[in-house]
């Protein structure tokens, strides 16, 4: 039976690749109870581009632990199609937007609801973490629809992170996260693409991530860690940015805390840190 007493996680494509890194580090390491989601094996089978299906999600996750999750993750995720933008299959397109932006929305419209039900205690914190990287902050040519969900991702954490804090919710958290080359089936997908469709760049980064199996597993539990561990004002200052899990957030924190009073052209600076911004040409 669950421990009722923990602190429990619900993880979207928690079977495989990060999500279960993540899974795993959260179980076994933390003492998190852990409901995996997933379209195949796992504690519970749901496809993510269904509204109905990620409700019941949560619905089974409540019932299993008797409580509403402190953390829920995203990490379902689809690359496909692959190839010149005017070259790939419509449909392809049309299933990467559901899966990676609109599973993305549902995930975050529900968790925000359960945390906000009345049966949760109003001083527990609720944080949601999603992925992006992988084209969202760069021309990712060949990869049009991967390239355009991961950006969305950014803009729809920055928005609801601002739409929390107008409505007053200080203990909703929610980021994205940028895990660096990590070693998936997606890079599998790239390693056995034709040059002519990924690209020979594309070809040559999934080479050496094969190789050298990518990003440390650690790099990403580590951020992961520092984000549910954080303190409530560490937690809002970070909440709604893009982080790159090799990025120096804890050292740009302490920064920001110790200038706060002290420089005030820091601080509107690090209001666009993480966030997506036009770069000005003059």
């Amino acid at each position: 039976m669950p421990d009722n007493k923990k602190q429990t996680a619900i993880i979207f494509g928690g079977a495989g690749g990060i999500g279960k890194i993540l899974s795993e580090h959260l179980a076994n390491t933390k003492g998190y109870g852990v409901s995996v989601v997933s379209r195949n094996e796992a504690d519970i089978i749901a496809d993510i581009t269904n509204e109905d299906a990620v409700k019941n999600a949560f619905a089974l996750h409540r019932e299993r632990f008797k409580e509403v999750p402190s953390v829920v993750i995203n990490a379902a995720a689809i690359q496909k199609p692959i190839g010149r933008s005017w070259e790939v299959d419509s449909l392809l397109f049309k299933k990467n937007i559901e899966v990676n932006l609109l599973g993305n929305f549902y995930i975050v419209k529900e968790a925000i609801n359960n945390f906000k039900s009345e049966n949760r205690n109003e001083n527990k914190n609720g944080h949601i973490i999603l992925f992006s990287g992988g084209g969202a902050v760069f021309a990712r040519e060949n990869f049009l629809g991967y390239s355009l969900s991961k950006t969305a991702v950014v803009r729809m954490v920055e928005n609801v992170s601002e739409e929390l804090r107008e409505a007053g919710i200080n203990n909703i958290f929610i980021n994205a996260i940028a895990p660096g080359a990590v070693k998936t089936q997606m890079t599998e997908e790239v390693f056995k693409s034709s040059v002519e469709s990924a690209g020979d760049k594309a070809i040559r980064e999934a080479t050496e991530i094969m190789k050298s199996g990518g990003t440390d597993p650690k790099l990403i539990t580590n951020l992961f860690d520092f984000l549910l561990s954080a303190d409530v004002d560490r937690k809002l200052l970070l909440s709604g940015r893009l982080i790159h899990v090799k990025e120096p957030y804890l050292e740009w924190v302490q920064g920001v805390n110790s200038n706060n009073n002290s420089n005030n052209n820091n601080n509107n600076n690090n209001k666009d840190i993480g966030k997506l911004r036009r770069v000005s040409i003059c």
